[in-house]
């Protein structure tokens, strides 16, 4: 082997581990995106789930039926659940529980809302079919 083929095989593996690195940087910088985008996610639902004592002493909680208790007082993700629950037999979509979050007093923004369904469907606190949102013990009943 000459002294031109052994630099240009050496030149071919470190343009191969240049390559490989390439990639593991790429990688890289992509999971950083990611778990960055889901910190995010975490700090915003920690700042909408701390109560607001001047909207906890404003909000109507007594509205609804199935949240009367002090548990939801501050915790907007139970509330929502409850909604839900309410209208458990017929489902809700995203926009008809924000309607009726806004109506009730307790504004939550599509992000929260759509966390918070997320969240409960992956915990197995809702079902969701064809885009509404249902209460587990209604599987049978929304299935049919």
């Amino acid at each position: 082997m000459t002294w031109l083929d052994e630099t240009r095989s050496r030149a071919k593996a470190k343009q191969r581990e240049w390559e490989k690195c390439k990639e593991e940087v790429r990688k890289a910088k992509e999971r950083e995106s990611q778990v960055r985008d889901q910190l995010t996610a975490l700090q915003v639902l920690i700042n909408a789930e701390q109560p607001n004592k001047a909207k906890a002493a404003d909000a109507p909680v007594t509205q609804l039926s199935l949240a009367t208790n002090t548990d939801t007082d501050g915790n907007k993700a139970e509330i929502v659940r409850a909604v839900i629950q309410e209208h458990g037999s017929t489902g809700l979509t995203p926009s008809q529980i924000r309607k009726f979050l806004d109506a009730k007093g307790f504004p939550a923004s599509g992000n929260y809302l759509y966390a918070v369904l997320l969240r409960s469907k992956r915990t197995g606190r809702l079902i969701e079919r064809n885009g509404r949102y249902y209460p587990p013990e209604q599987k049978e009943k929304a299935a049919s």
